[in-house]
């Protein structure tokens, strides 16, 4: 590799230990981290996972939208690899070392929140990582709160309005539509 802090880069490499699977590690002193390479001389790639908290519900993570953390997601991809974590503090999910090819991120279905990023009742994202690259997926969600009918984020009149008319079994209509 040459000098720098990207995938496959170095800065003052250390010590090489190659394992039974002739993995090579290569520890990259001044970048702190320990680069691993596959035995077909590979350059293995990375898959990023942020969760935010979805305050408006537009599936985008605007400013004043933190993230997530305790968020379950499972990971699989090619060969079999298998991967289930939690999101850290900072909404992260960070996996490095990935043979390039297809990834399926699923997150876990928490109640009381309904996903705005991908969406869908099993959300869940697809991926290339690629060698030497890191890939990025972000996944949002937005707090469901009790008689919040229209599922705006707010309790407001439109919900009682909503709720009245499915008491009546007429057709509610939709928020937003003219």
């Amino acid at each position: 590799g040459t000098q720098g802090s990207g995938d496959g880069q170095f800065n003052y490499p250390y010590g090489v230990v190659v394992d039974g699977a002739e993995n090579v590690y290569v520890a990259d002193s001044n970048n702190h981290r320990i680069q691993q390479f596959s035995p077909v001389n590979q350059q293995l790639g990375s898959l990023q996972i942020l969760k935010f908290n979805d305050l408006n519900g537009d599936g985008v993570q605007d400013g004043g939208e933190g993230v997530l953390s305790g968020w379950q997601f499972t990971v699989a991809g090619p060969g079999g690899y298998s991967f289930t974590g939690t999101t850290n503090a900072s909404g992260l999910i960070a996996l490095a070392g990935l043979v390039p090819g297809s990834y399926t991120a699923a997150e876990t279905f928490q109640a009381g929140w309904r996903n705005t990023k991908p969406g869908g009742d099993v959300p869940s994202q697809n991926a290339t990582v690629t060698g030497g690259a890191t890939t990025s997926l972000t996944f949002g969600n937005q707090q469901v709160l009790p008689g919040d009918a229209t599922g705006d984020g707010e309790r407001n009149m439109a919900d009682v309005i909503k709720i009245e008319l499915i008491i009546l079994g007429l057709d509610p209509p939709t928020p937003g539509a003219d």
